[in-house]
């Protein structure tokens, strides 16, 4: 069956695609215009010139982690910093120094990240820098003038915080040096009295009552606590024996003598035995007076003796002690002196390196400016300019329809 074209049919769009036709020339006209301004407008506008810089942070550390990059980007954007920038900046090209909260937005930093898990996270320890600035010298003196500063700030934050470190433990092991010292000289002295006591208790014990025995034991404990001190260089004569055979007869013996020899004089009758009674009671008096007075002051000497041995036993736990502590700070010592010998002086390098930081490559001056980009300003000038007289013609003619509208239903009632 054939299809019939029915005539009373109306396209809906086509009055409204006829009415955007009839004013094109008027939509083009005024997108052009608009990116015209825009792109006029732009030639006015100050340009804004970019460069960029890298700097290293040394990942290699004998005490302590290495720096983060990232810790680092943060640090020399700090306020201090980038306000001395300023600072050099105002008196390298004259005039009042810009607004600081402005001022610091034209520097950036960033870092790359390596990898990022649950166990782990690596940033690459390169760190890029840029600086925008109105001016191709500006843009360079700025990234020159921070990246500078930030090496001489912070190129060994790290290694000079384990200077400190090594300069308080180089302090400490001074006065544990002189403590040390002073110990081992209280030892030695101790060492020494007590040697002397010893003897004069040794030889004060033979005149009571000389023992082969008790001397063989006095000389074997006083070789043992010689070697338990310590080792420190000094020799005490000490010679408890008492080989005389005169002074093997001690007042002890002697006093037992004469009580034997008193009471065999008792015994005995006559002038003769009454003589030798009295003689023989003074001497065993005197005797007995001696060996009192003796004995007390054995007494007394081994009094003297236990206090020395005791102080002597404290100062050489105090001595090993000392020691002990000196040790563990010299091994601390000579793990930090690697640490300590890496600082390097940033005016030796011109500023360009540091122990922790160092500068891989500096700025340079742009050519091409980042802003403003005029043709592409003028472009989406235009495309928008275009957008808002579509959207303005839709406008007027969804108004005017309305308009009919409102008409033809006025006319029908």
């Amino acid at each position: 069956m054939p299809i019939t074209r029915r005539d009373n049919e109306r396209d809906v769009l086509a009055p409204h695609i006829l009415y955007f036709w009839s004013h094109r020339w008027g939509l083009v006209g005024f997108a052009l215009a608009c990116a015209l301004a825009a792109y006029g407008a732009m030639w006015v506008w100050p340009e804004e010139f970019e460069t960029r810089a890298q700097l290293f942070v040394n990942p290699l550390r004998v005490v302590g982690a290495a720096a983060s990059a990232e810790t680092v980007a943060g640090l020399i954007k700090n306020d201090e910093l980038l306000s001395k920038v300023r600072e050099e900046y105002a008196r390298r090209f004259g005039g009042k120094p810009p607004v600081f909260e402005k001022f610091k937005k034209q520097f950036s930093t960033k870092t790359d990240i390596l990898q990022d898990t649950a166990m782990r996270r690596e940033v690459s320890p390169v760190i890029s820098l840029s600086v925008r600035a109105q001016g191709r010298e500006q843009a360079r003196f700025l990234l020159d003038a921070w990246t500078r500063l930030a090496v001489a700030e912070y190129g060994n934050f790290s290694v000079a915080n384990v200077r400190q470190k090594y300069d308080a433990a180089a302090e400490r092991r001074t006065a544990l040096e002189a403590e040390l010292r002073a110990a081992e000289q209280e030892q030695s002295r101790l060492a020494v009295q007590l040697a002397y006591k010893e003897k004069v208790l040794a030889e004060t014990m033979d005149i009571l009552a000389p023992s082969q025995i008790r001397h063989s034991a006095l000389q074997e404990r006083r070789i043992a606590s010689t070697v338990d001190s310590g080792g420190n260089n000094f020799q005490v004569s000490v010679e408890p024996f008492v080989n005389v055979p005169s002074q093997r007869l001690g007042l002890l013996a002697r006093l037992a003598d004469r009580r034997m020899e008193l009471a065999l004089a008792r015994t005995a009758g006559g002038d003769a035995a009454t003589t030798a009674v009295a003689r023989l009671e003074a001497e065993v008096a005197a005797l007995s007076t001696v060996i009192a007075d003796t004995e007390a002051s054995v007494t007394a000497l081994q009094a003297e003796v236990a206090a020395l041995a005791e102080e002597h036993a404290r100062a050489v736990r105090t001595v090993d002690s000392k020691r002990a502590t000196l040790l563990e700070f010299n091994h601390f010592m000579d793990k930090v002196f690697t640490e300590v010998s890496m600082f390097i002086d940033p005016a030796a390098t011109q500023g360009r390196t540091g122990s922790d930081i160092s500068i891989l490559s500096g700025a340079v001056t742009p050519e091409k400016r980042v802003w403003p980009k005029r043709t592409l300003v003028g472009g989406a000038a235009g495309v928008l300019a275009f957008l808002l007289g579509v959207i303005m013609l839709a406008t007027r003619r969804y108004l005017q329809m309305a308009r009919l509208r409102a008409g033809d239903a006025d006319a029908v009632a």
